[in-house]
């Protein structure tokens, strides 16, 4: 049993960490050269490094105990946000390697 107040706020915490991630995934190692400057080859490393870091920590915070039972919470409710959930995740994971 559970309240469905909880659920909202679940709910309502998968909606903020998608559009936080978006943000996050958006950055491009080009914006350099888009906003006209010519950068050496260390700032697309350094970019790449920092993003591989914000990337492994959103996955750590992802798997921490918490989470996990606020995604078993979506999936057992059967909730319409539980798919773009796992997208979420997916996309992360890929990012990650791709880092």
């Amino acid at each position: 049993p559970f309240e469905k107040s909880l659920l909202h706020v679940v709910e309502s915490v998968v909606i903020e960490w998608t559009h936080q991630i978006h943000d996050v995934l958006k950055k491009s190692s080009a914006q350099c050269l888009l906003d006209g400057k010519y950068p050496l080859p260390l700032v697309e490393l350094d970019f790449w490094k920092a993003r591989a870091g914000d990337l492994e920590s959103v996955r750590n915070q992802l798997q921490e105990e918490k989470v996990l039972k606020m995604s078993k919470l979506l999936e057992h409710t059967m909730s319409s946000y539980y798919p773009a959930y796992c997208n979420m995740v997916d996309t992360i994971m890929a990012a990650l390697e791709e880092a």
